[in-house]
């Protein structure tokens, strides 16, 4: 073998260990990072009580006491349509049996619009919107679209 070709792989392989030491250092090393903190001065927005969902709640769901709470809302931040508790304070027992109209996410304010007693309507009106039908349909494994129509739909 000549000088020049070992010589060649010498400087191939000094160059190796030296990209992988670069490698290692810069993969080990984690940037530091300095985290400064500020003092915020909170301002005193006037708040109130509003009702809001617990957890997710689905169309046709029927509400328990547990799937809403009260908590406090900036009063900048209300709607006409929120629930505040100075408004109705036993809004918290009295909407227990009704029916979700329209989907609640959770830490939503809950809304008189999405919600309808199931005292006043029946089941199935209370969960179909207004000027829509409800259309019984028998559904069989032949008919079903292949798992496209699911109980509820």
């Amino acid at each position: 073998m000549s000088p020049i070709r070992i010589i060649i792989i010498l400087i191939g392989l000094v160059a190796a260990i030296a990209a992988a030491l670069l490698l290692r250092t810069a993969l080990s090393s984690t940037p530091s990072v300095q985290v400064e903190t500020e003092e915020v001065l909170v301002s005193s927005v006037p708040s109130v009580n509003t009702l809001i969902a617990s957890r997710d709640l689905r169309i046709g769901e029927i509400i328990s006491p547990s799937d809403m709470r009260w908590v406090e809302w900036p009063e900048n931040m209300l709607r006409g349509y929120h629930i505040v508790e100075t408004r109705e304070p036993e809004a918290l027992q009295d909407l227990v049996g009704y029916i979700v109209r329209a989907p609640l996410y959770q830490d939503e304010p809950i809304s008189r619009e999405k919600i309808v007693s199931r005292k006043n309507s029946e089941l199935m009106s209370a969960v179909i919107g207004a000027g829509n039908l409800a259309v019984a349909v028998e559904i069989s494994e032949e008919t079903a679209s292949g798992g496209f129509i699911l109980p509820n739909d």
